[in-house]
């Protein structure tokens, strides 16, 4: 990798990393850190690369208003998203057996099935997850 793959968003108060991935069709956005952690997923488009490969003035602000379907950073959050990308033709490398949930949690992963959990899980990270929508409308 380059120094010209890396460049510094502009200040706009979100801390934050922020990588962007090309999936052909599809550009990925991951925010890595802080309240507003998540990935969004777009379709490409010349105008979207435009900006955010080549703007002066790129922001992780100007990333969000630009829509996108978002996934979040919360409780569980890995099950959900291998699924969602997935689901979004983006699936795990050829030979996944294992994904590395936290440095002390290893869990068995399957291609038909996604990665496994547990009914109680699920129900937090559902609470959660409504908690964060609520949030999200409030903040428009």
């Amino acid at each position: 990798m380059s120094t010209k793959d890396i460049c510094v968003l502009e200040d706009d108060g979100n801390e934050t990393e922020v990588c962007i991935f090309d999936f052909k069709e599809l550009l990925v956005v991951e925010l890595f850190r802080g309240e507003g952690s998540e990935t969004r997923i777009f379709p490409k488009t010349t105008e979207l690369e435009q900006i955010l490969f080549h703007s002066n003035n790129l922001s992780a602000s100007i990333i969000k208003d630009l829509g996108g379907d978002i996934h979040d950073h919360l409780q569980y959050w890995q099950h959900d998203r291998e699924r969602w990308l997935r689901e979004n033709g983006i699936p795990p490398n050829e030979g996944i057996k294992f994904f590395k949930i936290t440095p002390d949690l290893t869990i068995e992963y399957n291609p038909n099935n996604g990665i496994p959990l547990s009914l109680d899980k699920a129900r937090q990270r559902e609470e959660a997850l409504r908690r964060w929508r609520t949030s999200l409308n409030w903040r428009r």
